[in-house]
């Protein structure tokens, strides 16, 4: 499997570690990982038609992120809560209309913060 992780570099955010454990845990398991943080190696691979399993990122980079037809995006959910004029949770909805040149099918919210890393169905296997 293919993956990209979008974020940033290591030690320059504290979310960089996150990236680095799963980094470091899926090149453990034999995938093919590259770790990009910046829009010149972003672009890079828009340019050369790069195709990826897994992206991997957060919403400091959803401005620039490649669009690859199936492929499943993993967008850390923004440690904000987003509430409508009703008063109703719709940080969801912020994200999919962030990402709405992906299909909403091939996306999945991760909240690190309110539980372990976990899916639905398995999408890493050794």
């Amino acid at each position: 499997m293919k993956i990209l992780i979008i974020g940033h570099e290591l030690h320059s955010h504290s979310h960089s570690y996150i990236f680095n454990g799963i980094y470091i845990a899926l090149q453990h398991l034999n995938h093919k990982v590259d770790w990009i943080y910046n829009d010149e190696e972003i672009n890079k691979i828009k340019s050369e038609n790069t195709n990826y399993d897994i992206i991997l990122t957060e919403l400091y980079y959803n401005k620039n992120i490649p669009i690859i037809e199936n492929c499943k995006y993993i967008i850390q959910q923004p440690f904000l809560e987003l509430f409508d004029e009703n008063n109703n949770y719709q940080t969801d909805n912020f994200m999919f209309d962030l990402f709405k040149n992906i299909n909403k099918e091939n996306i999945i919210i991760w909240r690190p913060y309110l539980h372990l890393l976990t899916f639905q169905t398995p999408i890493f296997t050794a």
